[in-house]
């Protein structure tokens, strides 16, 4: 089975102008992101911080341990398909959601057709 997250908590560093950049959760998987003075100006820090590291660390734990990464805050995370596109988001909150950016993605539904062949 394949698990779908999307990763929303924002780096703090420079005034949070990278956003969520990739690979940011590798510091709260490992709970690195506020190891020194430099982690914590670029992961974030505090309870809210704290609390996000407790909830991807207990999601992969879990994939790792029994093949899902299904925990009580996040137990409706199902699988990934395309017809409901389950996805966990984690960030300032957790929550699980069917087919999250939809609007985005299916804007580009048939675009490869109308680009042609490269």
């Amino acid at each position: 089975d394949v698990f779908q997250y999307l990763f929303t908590w924002e780096s703090p560093w420079d005034g949070g102008r990278l956003g969520s950049p990739h690979a940011i959760d590798l510091g709260f998987v490992f709970g690195t992101h506020a190891v020194n003075q430099g982690s914590a100006e670029f992961f974030g820090s505090g309870a809210a911080a704290e609390t996000l590291s407790g909830h991807v660390q207990d999601a992969w734990l879990k994939f790792a341990s029994e093949g899902n990464p299904r925990t009580d805050a996040l137990a409706d995370w199902q699988p990934y398909d395309t017809d409901t596109r389950t996805t966990a988001t984690l960030g300032s909150s957790v929550a699980v959601d069917e087919d999250p950016g939809g609007a985005e993605r299916s804007a580009w539904d048939g675009a490869d057709a109308a680009l042609g062949t490269l």
